[in-house]
């Protein structure tokens, strides 16, 4: 089953991430956004530098080989807030990877009107 989510965003399901031999695959594209409940588990297998976003939050995380998250997931820009409800359930995960480098020093990230190193 393939859930369905608003705009381009892909949904990551279990077999989308092991090939025919049984192993884990899928590694993920820059800027080809992938959503999922655990962050962990989108990353492992990945190396680079990933936006992630839950709950109307951004973060930046690194993920290197053998560590799903090396660094993160540390929020930027400004915080929100959350009210607490008692319907808060699990909310997924939006991750865009943005740079196959691990290195904040060799990425440069480009915001509309300004350019951050």
């Amino acid at each position: 089953m393939q859930l369905k989510l608003p705009g381009d965003h892909r949904a990551v399901s279990e077999r989308d991430c092991f090939n025919k031999e049984g192993n884990k695959q899928m590694k993920l594209e820059i800027n080809v956004p992938v959503s999922g409940l655990d962050l962990a588990s989108l990353l492992e297998g990945e190396q680079g530098l990933f936006l992630c976003q839950n709950r109307g939050q951004n973060y930046i995380t690194v993920a290197k080989a053998g560590h799903s998250i090396a660094f993160g997931p540390t929020p930027i820009g400004k915080a929100i807030q959350e009210q607490p409800t008692a319907t808060l359930g699990p909310e997924p995960w939006f991750v865009t990877k943005v740079s196959n480098s691990t290195e904040f020093a060799e990425t440069r990230f480009v915001i509309p009107g300004r350019e951050m190193r």
